[in-house]
């Protein structure tokens, strides 16, 4: 498996050779790492994540690239940077780790990832997110797991397991039960979130409000980006039921496509590699004639995240589309129904509808 990795690694680095780091050691000697944990086989494990995550802090201190960056590189993505370890000063016990850890990257595995997020000494220091994930049930916005909230639990385990520690989620203890409110959460405002930023050293907030609509099978997504600037963008996803799953795996599949995409999102805004890395989809679009397909097509090419439309067939009463874009495919159908469309999926095909073509549909049912 890794002689594959490789392969492709040195595949998409010759593809991508524009950033180059001449006479950088790639070594990171005495790391000193240590964690508590359940056991020891845990604190082991995530004492040498937190190891080789700070080795690859001082890498960049040395290349000169901003660090921020490394908070949105996963525990895995690092881990397989790595070409050699060598742990000195071991320490265990029934649930402590502690060592010093000699580590050495991967020249070609570094590059890969600094071409992946376009990483450079010019890149623009990455947002830190506090997240707030809430969700609403019965009209109200709860946060903390006690009051129902899948979300928020499916948010941390998620986090916590791919190791991004550019999204970092408030602890549940007292003062946070008592600052973070319905009211702070919908009113937005940054200068409210000063002392919790503050506390968890970051510069932005993430709000992520979910809502199970059971008519339809699908949850629905609020999730609002707030900077220090106190500029505001927010962006509507949905996550339908396509697997006849549970409410609890529904909302944690829904959780951890949302994460990517968050993640994916950030990346892209200095990464041009990724806008290479686009899915697919079939759509069929009933019409009435060569002027609504032509209309329907504009529209979707208007649709930021499409990146391409392409006609494969077209009769008198329906078109056949392939479209390309950059998000998951399980958002997509959602997503292109907050843009103004209508989907339905049957026998397998995702047939889409303009708002004129569904209503006069429905008038003439």
């Amino acid at each position: 498996m890794k002689k594959i990795l490789t392969l492709v690694y040195l595949f998409l680095f010759f593809i991508f050779p524009h950033l180059t780091h001449a006479k950088v050691s790639y070594k990171v000697d005495n790391v000193v790492t240590e964690h508590t944990a359940k056991n020891a086989t845990e604190a082991k494990k995530i004492a040498i994540e937190k190891g080789q995550r700070q080795a690859l802090n001082i890498l960049f201190e040395r290349m000169k690239i901003d660090q921020s960056y490394v908070a949105w590189i996963a525990d895995e993505e690092i881990s397989q940077m790595v070409s050699s370890l060598r742990i000195d000063n071991e320490k265990i016990s029934k649930t402590y780790y502690s060592a010093t850890l000699n580590i050495e990257f991967s020249p070609d595995f570094v590059k890969f990832i600094f071409n992946k997020y376009s990483i450079n000494n010019n890149a623009a220091a990455k947002n830190i997110y506090l997240a707030i994930p809430a969700t609403i049930v019965d009209g109200r916005v709860f946060i903390w797991k006690e009051k129902k909230n899948l979300w928020f639990d499916n948010w941390k385990n998620y986090i916590e397991k791919m190791g991004i520690q550019g999204m970092i989620i408030p602890d549940k203890d007292i003062e946070n039960l008592a600052a973070i409110n319905e009211g702070l959460i919908i009113k937005g405002n940054y200068a409210d979130f000063s002392n919790l930023l503050s506390l968890y050293k970051a510069d932005s907030i993430l709000i992520v409000i979910s809502e199970y609509k059971k008519e339809e099978d699908k949850i629905h997504i609020m999730l609002t980006k707030i900077t220090s600037s106190e500029e505001q963008n927010t962006i509507r996803l949905d996550y339908f039921n396509s697997e006849d799953a549970n409410e609890k795996t529904l909302f944690k599949k829904a959780a951890e496509k949302t994460i990517n995409y968050v993640i994916k999102t950030e990346n892209r805004k200095n990464a041009k590699a990724l806008s290479n890395q686009q899915t697919g989809m079939r759509i069929v679009a009933p019409i009435s004639g060569i002027e609504e397909f032509l209309a329907i097509k504009s529209m979707l090419e208007e649709v930021e995240f499409i990146k391409k439309v392409e006609l494969i067939s077209i009769t008198k009463r329906k078109a056949a589309l392939h479209i390309d874009y950059d998000v998951d495919d399980e958002l997509i159908a959602g997503m292109l129904e907050n843009e103004g469309f209508h989907i339905k999926k049957r026998d397998d095909i995702y047939y889409i509808y303009s708002k004129w073509t569904y209503n006069l549909l429905r008038r003439n049912r």
